[in-house]
């Protein structure tokens, strides 16, 4: 019995051995579950700036996902700024690695808006659904075929000085259609080609109010120009912004005469042009708008409320005269200045009623003409008188709100009645029966001021001010006025509006030119050439007998 037992142990201990040395024949089932996720990253584009990755027009993208097993699939993300946090796919769903082992596909960015920002990512998945992303990767959009330059624009304050202020030059109404804050300028404060401020400087961003002080007392022309920053600006062509600025001397603050009126024109916001009528009447493409023009006018400003008188005229050039600025040459019966080769007036009498007396060496009016506007005068002749006093002769836009005020011009309107009535007892002009009319041919001058209602003589006249209070704006002579001609300045300025939603600051014309701007018609014009919005110009040297002036200053 105890062998038996014995031996009973060690078959049970044998078997027991067996099991545990693994002796079954057939294997055991083992885990062999992935969950790995791969590693993914943007091999391009790379954040090469501030910006990120700037993409030109299209840029392969190239994606590396790693994984111990297949990669099944690799997609690409964008992440835009201005799409409410919605990501969206980018390119085709890559399933196949290319010959480099990278997965990659070529991004054309030619439906993006330019300027547009964001990140871009991969998302990697292998075989067995585990996933993962990259890093996101930084891209600005810099789609060429809509690139442009910024709009640029820069207010001025005072617009208008002494060499005793400190003017202050501000560029942030400048605008870009995607990136404002990135826009850099740079500065010209006498239109030389030289940049006083450049675009390395630190100074040079359009939310940099810049200040300048100005030593001699001059105009001068203020030149402006804007890059968007995100392109290169070497290959950048700018945004361009000129104007003057009127530096006075330190005692020359505007004093015109006592006994010379003005009105007051307040700030604001004042329409330009006109709107076609079917009605109306022939207006010039260069004045008919499609649209309601705006602009700004950033100062309020002052405005003769008469054209200027030949008795005013005179008194300026005798007085110029004593002080050594002016001489008459008796042999072309100019009136010319001593500081350069400039004509100031042409004293023919079929051009003016001015006159220079031989005998006392003066210069003199035609008897009862004093109170005419004078006439034979250049633009530099109107230029002078107005500095002389300084004041200055009124912009284009000046001049015109000052005829109009607020209300929107459609087709011919007048300074007295913006909606087309007209007749000889309002204005002066060809044929309008008034006393002065010289056989009815063309006419000349009456009296500044005359249609006011009290009669010319036996002639019956009608008020006829602007709603501001100026007078002769329509009729009598046409007038000289700051700006350089171009046919297409409203139209400009339209463009500007309609683009960047912004009303023009302080339209001054356009920078260069061949011609000034005349504004007004005079009593050798028909009726529906004194309208507010007709444009006439000519030579700054051209001296007329229907061409006269009157001026214009900042308030301080």
């Amino acid at each position: 019995m105890r062998i038996h037992a014995f031996a009973f142990a060690l078959f049970v201990a044998g078997f027991g051995y067996l099991l545990m040395a693994g002796g079954c024949t057939e294997e055991s089932p083992t885990s062999d579950v992935d969950a790995t996720a791969p590693t993914v990253s943007i091999r391009q584009p790379l954040e090469a700036s501030s910006y990120g990755a700037r993409i030109e027009d299209s840029v392969v993208v190239v994606v590396q996902a790693v994984d111990d097993r297949r990669i099944a699939k690799v997609q690409i993300w964008a992440l835009f700024h201005d799409s409410a946090s919605v990501a969206t796919q980018i390119g085709p769903t890559l399933t196949e690695p290319d010959s480099a082992g990278f997965y990659s596909f070529h991004w054309s960015i030619s439906g993006i808006d330019n300027g547009t920002t964001g990140v871009i990512y991969a998302v990697a998945v292998d075989e067995a659904g585990n996933s993962a992303s990259s890093e996101k990767v930084r891209v600005q959009i810099l789609n060429q075929s809509q690139a442009g330059p910024p709009v640029a624009r820069f207010t001025v304050t005072p617009s208008e000085g002494t060499v005793a202020n400190v003017f202050s030059f501000d560029p942030r109404p400048t605008r870009d259609v995607e990136e404002d804050i990135d826009i850099v300028v740079r500065w010209d404060f006498q239109n030389d080609g030289v940049w006083d401020v450049d675009t390395n400087s630190v100074t040079s961003t359009a939310a940099h109010v810049i200040t300048r002080s100005f030593v001699t007392p001059d105009t001068y022309r203020v030149v402006m120009e804007a890059f968007n920053q995100y392109y290169s600006i070497p290959n950048n062509k700018p945004g361009r912004y000129v104007r003057d600025v009127i530096v006075n001397p330190a005692e020359g603050r505007p004093h015109p005469r006592p006994d010379e009126d003005f009105v007051d024109i307040p700030a604001g916001s004042y329409p330009l042009g006109a709107l076609a009528c079917e009605t109306c009447g022939p207006l010039d493409e260069d004045e008919r708008l499609d649209d309601t023009l705006f602009v700004r006018i950033s100062n309020p400003y002052r405005i003769s409320q008469y054209e200027v008188s030949n008795l005013f005229y005179k008194d300026f050039l005798n007085e110029a005269q004593i002080q050594g600025l002016v001489y008459f040459d008796f042999a072309s019966l100019e009136v010319r200045s001593t500081q350069g080769d400039v004509v100031y007036a042409v004293l023919d009498q079929s051009l003016t009623r001015l006159k220079y007396v031989v005998a006392d060496s003066t210069f003199a009016v035609d008897l009862f003409y004093e109170r005419h506007p004078v006439t034979g005068v250049t633009y530099y002749g109107a230029t002078a008188y107005a500095n002389y006093y300084g004041t200055r002769l009124p912009t284009e836009a000046e001049w015109e709100i000052a005829a109009r005020g607020n209300v929107i011009a459609v087709g011919h309107s007048y300074p007295w009645d913006l909606h087309q009535v007209i007749d000889g007892n309002y204005a002066n002009f060809r044929d309008s029966g008034d006393p002065l009319e010289d056989g009815g041919v063309q006419g000349s001058t009456t009296p500044v001021g005359s249609y006011d209602g009290n009669a010319i003589g036996s002639f019956p006249t009608l008020p006829a001010p602007s709603l501001f209070g100026t007078y002769d704006q329509a009729g009598n002579v046409a007038e000289w006025v700051k700006d350089w001609y171009a046919d297409s300045t409203y139209h400009d300025l339209l463009e500007e509006y309609v683009r960047t939603g912004s009303e023009p600051f302080d339209p001054q014309g356009p920078s260069v030119g061949s011609d000034r701007c005349v504004r007004g018609g005079s009593y050798t014009s028909w009726p529906y050439e004194l309208r507010v919005t007709n444009r006439m110009s000519t030579s700054p040297d051209d001296r007329a007998s229907w061409i006269g002036f009157r001026i214009a200053y900042v308030v301080f």
